[in-house]
């Protein structure tokens, strides 16, 4: 994957700014410090994996509302593609176009990213000044470790992690600790726990308190049961003493009832029967007198009101027309509420056209008609209105500038055609020129064919000399070998002599024909040579001449041009003009039309045209409701006529004094005219209820004195009497005995109440002063014991004070309630402590898989960019493990652990595991690798070397270098730098 181009709307200090990247190499963005190097950087992470609104906030830009912009990316199985993110469009989420032209949204983006986060892609592919600050401010001690998790993971954090794992558990629990939570709280429990089992201990004395309590409760009852056997003794001596006048009444009594007959023959409860029954008579008699003379009232009464009575078709009618009365007020309630709606419409009406001011009437409006497309047309003729002021703006100045342009390139032109040399003068400079550059490259040959000829005559005379010496070399050579020849006798040597006479004067003819071309090549003619000889000084001054002169036709040529150019341009705007006249024109019509129409338009500018049509649209709604509203009331009031009619035409009948009154008047007299005859009606039916009652009551008051009347005879049978004056007599006798027999019953049960039944059956011989002394020595008895018993109490109450207040301390109870919450509490700690313990274990397996999977690749890379960066002082990089901290070898096998190490090569380990993690991932993710001064601090020669890095990186992936130093945009000018 490559970034191909940005395009920045809004972000930081960047606004409507665009970059192009390199697909391949290098990408050098260089800036001083305060030039935007991060925010582009972090711009970039934007695009890719968006931002939180509030830090969204943060690079909000000050001269721009817009935050956000595009990024153009090419990756291998999706091609070419733009992602596109704004703050304030889909929540800042992003939407990403393809070259053919299909919509992804955020989804898409990230199985395109493979699936990289914001916190991997700063891990493995993006570092900075800030994470190498970061690395060098560590303790010596954590460097081993820190160094690991970079190789493992490409970032500190996995250091921060388990270092932040490894203070939590310290904060939670140590072996031997005071600090830690669980240590406190297991200090705690165990001082809440001796506190329990001392609180404990109060137990047993609440239980002892508790025992005593009952045997104090167990005395008191005994006492208790004493003082009620005395009470009872005491209260029967008291019996004894009252019963005494009790018994001498009784004896009294017997000696009278001796006195009274023995038989009486009365009925029983003769006189109260007797009483009752002439109560119960008395009334019943006068109720029947009573009811005689009310069934005539009743009936005279009936008579009188049927008399009153109107005709019953009458009541129906008026009936008929008391149902007008709800419609009658809804109609008067309505027309009212119409009536002030319509106050209130007119009111505004008037109001709403004396604001307009364009001299229309409320009669204008009632007639006005504006169709549905009138708001277009009067929108479309104010656009169009402004748009064609502007234009005709536009084109006055457009003309304007053109002319002015026409008139400048003439001048010009004028002016550079008078300093234009003549032609003919020019044509003689450029000949004079010509013939004297001729002479002098003559000149140049001549010379240059003397030394040549002088030196050919000197490789000639070597040439023939060798050749001679060939040609005699030969000969001596086959001479000798013929006389060999003739002495040996062997034709191989006569061969041999004939091939050496061959070769010499081959040689020689070859050698001639050579030197006869080659002077024929250099030839010995003299070359001719002219007599016009031009000066330096002159030659330079013609020459500035010449091009002098060329420079003013090809400046005169390109002004030609741009007058063309121009003369072009003002034809197009005699065309624009024109159209621009066209539509003035037939804009010109329209709102002629409209204000044939609509005369009050000629008050009216056109820009408000628009608002003016809402306006009158409103009016008019109003003026609809209005005339609306007259042809309800005018409604309602045909209504009240014809209920006024029908009302004239019943009492012109029954009253005609009603005829002069209003129509509530009427209805009120309606309403009394069969309210009345109701009433009548239901008088009359009552009285008749009442007169069937009152025969039913007289018949039943005779039924109720049969039984009276027969009772009274029985009571005289069984008295045996004839007369009231003998019955009253005998119930007096009754009565004398029945008192006696009475008060001797009453004797007799307080008698029994104070010794039972048996009492009354022998005689008392108690003496009053033997009963007042025992009464006497039980009550002191009684008055010792309840002293005791008081003093019981007492003792009592004291102990169960200390019971309840032993019971009321919350003490014992808030220890174990404390004691609880503290267990709770530990155990949530244990939990969380489990937890952080298993996540810390996690996280080891995780480093150890991670160490077998990656650590050897990352490593071997790190051992030759360390190598490289050191100037191979250093041959190995070996991790931690099995105890052993994270240490380097030199190339003298010395050891050294990373603690002892300088900073600055700390730094360039550091850098060298940065580079090391990005290739080997990079081997599985292929994304642009980002590096933001990344080695600010390191000398000249470090950094490169850290350059011959970068660039082995570049050829295989796309890296974006930022950096403030130009030393380093001096290692990469052959790439692409971008200057910010």
């Amino acid at each position: 994957m490559k970034f191909i181009s940005a395009t920045i709307n809004g972000f930081g200090k960047w606004v409507d700014e665009s970059f192009d990247f390199y697909n391949e190499g290098v990408n050098c963005l260089y800036g001083q410090n305060e030039s935007g190097k991060s925010t582009l950087h972090l711009f970039i992470l934007f695009m890719l994996f968006g931002m939180p609104p509030k830090q969204r906030n943060f690079y909000r830009p000050k001269t721009s509302g817009a935050l956000g912009g595009r990024l153009t990316i090419e990756a291998k199985h999706t091609g070419r593609f733009t992602i596109e993110r704004f703050d304030g469009v889909r929540n800042g989420s992003a939407l990403c176009y393809t070259e053919d032209g299909s919509q992804y949204d955020e989804e898409w983006l990230t199985e395109t990213l493979q699936g990289i986060s914001y916190a991997t892609y700063q891990s493995i592919f993006s570092f900075s000044a800030n994470d190498l600050n970061d690395f060098r401010n560590m303790k010596e001690d954590d460097l081993g470790e820190v160094l690991l998790g970079i190789g493992l993971t490409g970032s500190t954090a996995i250091h921060s992690v388990e270092k932040m794992l490894d203070n939590k558990i310290s904060e939670l629990f140590k072996p031997y600790g005071k600090k830690p939570l669980i240590n406190q709280e297991l200090d705690q429990l165990a001082l809440l726990h001796k506190e329990v089992r001392q609180s404990a201990s109060e137990e047993k004395i609440y239980q002892n308190k508790n025992l005593e309590s009952d045997k104090l409760s167990q005395d008191i009852r005994t006492m208790e049961e004493q003082a009620k056997q005395l009470y009872n003794e005491r209260l029967e001596m008291e019996r004894k003493q009252q019963a005494l006048p009790v018994m001498k009444q009784y004896s009294e009594l017997r000696e009278k009832l001796g006195e009274l007959p023995n038989s009486l023959p009365f009925p029983e409860d003769g006189l109260t029967r007797y009483e009752k029954l002439k109560s119960e008579i008395l009334p019943l008699r006068s109720e029947f007198s009573f009811l005689v003379a009310n069934e005539k009232n009743y009936e005279n009464r009936i008579s009188i009101l049927q008399e009153q009575l109107p005709a019953e078709e009458r009541y129906k009618e008026a009936v008929q027309l008391l149902k007008l009365k709800d419609d009658y007020t809804s109609f008067v309630r309505e027309k009212e509420n119409w009536q002030s709606q319509l106050n209130k419409l007119q009111n505004r009406l008037k109001m709403e056209i004396n604001q307009l001011n364009i001299g229309i009437s409320m009669e204008d409006v009632e007639r006005l008609h504006l169709p549905f497309h009138t708001e277009k047309n009067w929108n479309q003729i104010k656009i169009s209105s402004g748009d064609l002021e502007k234009e005709s703006i536009q084109l006055q100045q457009e003309q304007k500038e053109l002319t002015n342009q026409r008139m400048y390139t003439m001048n010009q032109i004028g002016e550079l055609e008078d300093q234009l040399l003549d032609p003919h003068h020019v044509s003689k400079i450029k000949e004079n020129l010509r013939l004297s550059t001729e002479n002098e490259l003559i000149k140049r040959l001549s010379m240059q064919s003397a030394k040549k000829k002088i030196k050919w005559e000197e490789e000639r005379k070597k040439k023939e000399k060798y050749a001679s010496l060939g040609l005699w070399g030969s000969i001596i050579v086959a001479l000798i070998l013929g006389l060999v020849a003739m002495l040996a006798d062997s034709s191989i040597f006569y061969v041999g002599t004939i091939t050496f006479l061959i070769i010499g004067l081959l040689q020689r003819v070859l050698l001639q024909r050579y030197l006869d071309g080659m002077e024929k090549i250099i030839g010995t003619e003299e070359i001719q040579t002219t007599n016009i000889v031009i000066e330096d000084e002159e030659r330079k001054e013609a020459e500035n001449l010449l091009a002098s002169y060329e420079s003013m036709k090809k400046d005169i040529a390109a002004l030609e041009e741009t007058l063309k150019s121009i003369k072009l341009k003002l034809m197009k705007w005699n065309e624009k003009n024109k159209i621009h006249k066209d539509a003035y024109n037939v804009l010109e019509g329209r709102i002629k039309q409209q204000i044939d129409l609509y005369p009050f338009l000629l008050h009216v500018e056109i820009d408000y045209w628009p608002e003016l049509y809402h306006n009158l649209k409103h009016i008019v709604t109003l003026s609809h409701e209005a005339v609306e509203t007259k042809e309800n009331i005018k409604l309602l009031e045909e209504k009240k006529e014809k209920i006024q009619l029908e009302l004239n035409q019943f009492s012109a009948t029954e009253n005609r004094e009603w005829t002069q009154k209003s129509i509530q008047e009427q209805l009120r007299e309606l309403e009394l005219f069969t309210t009345d005859y109701n009433s009548n009606l239901e008088k009359i039916k009552q009285y008749r209820q009442q007169i069937r009652e009152n025969t039913e009551q007289q018949h039943a008051v005779k039924e109720k004195l049969n039984p009276y009347e027969t009772e009274i005879r029985q009571l005289y049978e069984v008295a045996q009497v004839d007369t009231e004056d003998t019955y009253y007599f005998k119930a007096r006798q009754v009565q004398e005995k029945l008192e006696l027999e009475k008060k001797k019953t009453t004797l007799v049960r307080q008698l029994n109440n104070l010794f039972g039944d048996q009492e009354e059956k022998h005689n008392l011989n108690w003496q009053e002063e033997e009963l007042a002394s025992r009464a006497q020595q039980i009550k002191t008895e009684e008055i010792e014991l309840q002293k005791n018993v008081e003093k019981k109490r007492q003792e009592l109450a004291n102990i169960r004070a200390e019971i309840l207040q032993m019971e009321t301390s919350e003490t014992h109870s808030y220890k174990l309630h404390q004691f609880e919450m503290k267990k709770d509490r530990l155990n949530e700690l244990a939990k969380e402590w489990a937890v952080l313990k298993t996540a810390k274990e996690m996280l080891s397996e995780t480093k150890r898989n991670y160490r077998d999977t990656y650590l050897s690749k990352v490593i071997e890379q790190t051992i030759y960019y360390f190598g490289f960066l050191t100037d191979g002082r250093y041959k190995s990089v070996h991790p931690p493990g099995d105890g052993q901290a994270f240490y380097v070898v030199t190339h003298d096998d010395i050891h050294f652990d990373v603690s002892e190490l300088s900073k600055g090569t700390v730094d360039q380990l550091y850098i060298s595991l940065r580079f090391a993690v990005s290739e080997v991932m990079s081997s599985e993710f292929k994304l642009p690798i980002i590096m933001d001064d990344a080695f600010i601090h390191f000398d000249t020669e470090r950094a490169e070397r850290i350059s011959e890095i970068i660039k082995n990186i570049a050829s295989k992936h796309q890296v974006l270098l930022f950096t403030c130093k130009k030393n380093v945009v001096e290692f990469f000018e052959n790439e692409n730098i971008i200057r910010l």
